[in-house]
């Protein structure tokens, strides 16, 4: 939401040998709009790799530019349905639930835990940070949706370790 914004001004004057004798004004106050949910989130694409047996922490912070308080839930979805993809049951998310004050930032926890094996290929996750309240109204589960923020992961899966063999030839 922003951008320009254009406004039409119509007002009498009177000119008089090409110079402005009278004329009037005129003045548009813009009404601040409560209705408008603001989400945004700092980072929307988070690429790392994930290793065996070892944990990733990342932080992500949300900004809320509403006017009103937002309380906000985080779901973990899978992106796919193949399953060689799916990881969402190593994430762990702190807090899950948060409210953030008008103009304000929240900072969020993701801890993705990785399993002593992982299988073959890449796995892709995604956080959803759903607004479940707007002020004091309950959103309706449609609105809640159209105003979900996501932050989507890449997880390319390192499995044992690369050694290249390289020699050097005596150069004359």
């Amino acid at each position: 939401y922003g951008g320009y914004h254009t406004a039409r001004a119509t007002l009498d004057f009177e000119v008089s040998q090409n110079q402005l004798e009278k004329a009037g004004t005129y003045e548009e106050k813009s009404k601040k709009n409560d209705d408008i949910i603001a989400l945004s989130v700092n980072r929307d694409i988070i690429e790392t790799n994930i290793i065996p047996k070892i944990s990733r922490n990342f932080t992500v912070s949300l900004g809320n530019d509403s006017e009103e308080v937002l309380e906000v839930e985080a779901i973990v979805a899978d992106v796919s349905e193949i399953e060689s993809t799916r990881f969402s049951e190593n994430v762990e998310i702190t807090p899950q639930q948060f409210l953030i004050q008008p103009g304000k930032r929240k900072n969020v926890r993701i801890v993705i835990q990785c399993p002593n094996s992982i299988p073959d290929g890449n796995k892709y996750i995604q956080i959803l940070f759903r607004p479940r309240m707007f002020g004091e109204r309950l959103l309706d589960e449609n609105i809640a949706e159209a105003f979900t923020t996501p932050v989507f992961f890449l997880l390319d899966n390192v499995k044992g370790e690369k050694r290249i063999n390289s020699s050097i030839q005596r150069i004359n």
